[in-house]
């Protein structure tokens, strides 16, 4: 969801990722909660296709937002 909110504040211009903190949801789609949210604001998510922030090169990218303490913990550890 925190993707699809960046990209659409802040447009084409950025290029915005996501990946998770939760190995188990690697593969999967995005919650069907989460699916039915978003299209009520016009965003679809049924392409989504969750990563593992431990798969994905994380130094690469100039800025990292986590969605809380914890996950930011998570990602240091990965970094």
């Amino acid at each position: 969801m925190m993707q699809a909110l960046l990209q659409q504040h802040l447009g084409k211009s950025f290029v915005v990722e996501s990946a998770g903190v939760w190995r188990k949801a690697s593969g999967a789609p995005a919650n069907g909660r989460s699916v039915m949210v978003m299209k009520e604001r016009g965003i679809d998510l049924t392409p989504h296709v969750g990563r593992w922030a431990g798969d994905v090169p994380l130094t690469g990218y100039s800025h990292i937002v986590c969605v809380d303490e914890k996950v930011a913990d998570d990602v240091r550890a990965l970094l």
